[in-house]
């Protein structure tokens, strides 16, 4: 298989894409779920989401609550195992594109 410049181009252009569209989605969901089933306004949602994502954290702890508690769970096991998943197709892409597979035809 020979390099072709302009298919991995747009390879890496559709992977950045589809990364930054799987982080938006996530981050909205995250932003919606604090502010409406765990009652945070909508700047402290906006700064969990922001910390939950990037696996800092939490900033508001819930304890004793049940749904808050299992929403925040659910988000935090999603959001890093998402987080991950888009760090090595990124990784792999600009970083470590000469150690791929190539098969000759």
């Amino acid at each position: 298989m020979h390099f072709k410049p302009e298919k991995d181009n747009n390879r890496i252009y559709d992977i950045l894409i589809t990364a930054v569209g799987i982080l938006l989605i996530l981050y909205i969901i995250g932003i919606v779920g604090f502010m409406f089933i765990c009652n945070l306004p909508f700047v402290i949602a906006l700064h969990n989401a922001s910390l939950y994502l990037t696996g800092m954290g939490p900033l508001y702890k819930f304890t004793g609550e049940t749904e808050k508690e299992v929403f925040s769970s659910l988000y935090t096991l999603i959001a890093r195992i998402f987080f991950v998943i888009i760090l090595a197709l990124v990784v792999d892409e600009f970083i470590l594109p000469e150690t791929a597979v190539q098969v000759d035809d």
